[in-house]
């Protein structure tokens, strides 16, 4: 890996992780096309942290009232009155649909782990998987004019966006298109959508970050173009991630339907 292709992909990285068009997708495509036949685990897991530092940028305030709701959450005092709290306090509603839109992401994550890295290996499959997420991104057309707010989201409606957010774990499935489909599918409102939906991948990124880095062993050469690609990918990150929020709150999400169906047939094709 040097430093150009570094460069490259962690543009991409930040690009397509919030654009809802598969990040895992463009990577798999781009590294075919620049002949890395092997999954560089550890450069993508750093793209990954990249995007991750650009979430919480970008949604600090949130962060930081999570952070104080689940301290606050689990003292003695606030333990006996959580159902109290989950009604009425609209930050520890929100932590509590982000624990279980969490679980079924991690069951998926860990029980269907070998079958999902498996696919990353077929071109073709990535270019099926493209289909369909822009099959779902068209839909969402007839789905963005609802109200629901995060204190009218139900536990189930978080146990549906995070077992799509698992499944969205599949190469040219794109998760942010996914999780914030299902939202406006759900009838959550739209700004809720994409908030909700970036929240949610903060525990999953995480989780899968601290698990890569701890099994990944590397020499010294590799951290340059690793570091590079890391602050190129948070900084593309932070852009799109804006541009998705913008886009997703005057219910053009649709918009990018058409760029995953074509780029899935060429993709098709071009495997055959």
């Amino acid at each position: 890996m040097d430093t150009l292709h570094a460069i490259f992909l962690g543009i991409l990285q930040g690009l397509t992780e919030f654009l809802p068009i598969s990040s895992s997708g463009h990577l798999v495509i781009f590294q075919h096309l620049l002949g890395i036949n092997e999954p560089e685990v550890l450069f993508d897991t750093a793209l990954h942290f990249g995007t991750l530092i650009a979430i919480i940028i970008v949604f600090k305030k949130d962060v930081l009232e999570l952070i104080k709701s689940s301290i606050k959450l689990f003292s003695t005092d606030n333990i006996k009155n959580i159902g109290h709290l989950y009604k009425n306090d609209e930050t520890t509603h929100l932590l509590m649909l982000i624990i279980f839109g969490t679980l079924p992401t991690v069951f998926i994550g860990l029980v269907f782990k070998d079958f999902i890295e498996s696919l990353f290996t077929s071109i073709t499959t990535t270019g099926f998987m493209l289909l369909i997420t822009g099959s779902f991104l068209w839909a969402t057309k007839y789905f963005s004019g609802t109200k629901k707010t995060i204190l009218e989201m139900t536990l189930a409606s978080a146990l549906i966006i995070g077992t799509v957010q698992g499944l969205a774990i599949a190469p040219g499935i794109s998760r942010s298109g996914a999780t914030i489909a299902f939202a406006l599918f759900l009838g959550i409102e739209r700004e809720t959508s994409g908030r909700y939906s970036f929240l949610l991948s903060l525990p999953a990124v995480l989780g899968a970050t601290i698990l890569n880095f701890s099994t990944i062993t590397f020499n010294v050469n590799e951290l340059f173009p690793i570091a590079v690609g890391t602050v190129f990918s948070l900084i593309a990150g932070c852009f799109s991630l804006l541009i998705l929020l913008r886009l997703v709150k005057k219910g053009k999400f649709y918009l990018f339907s058409p760029y995953c169906l074509l780029l899935g047939i060429i993709t098709i094709l071009f495997a055959a």
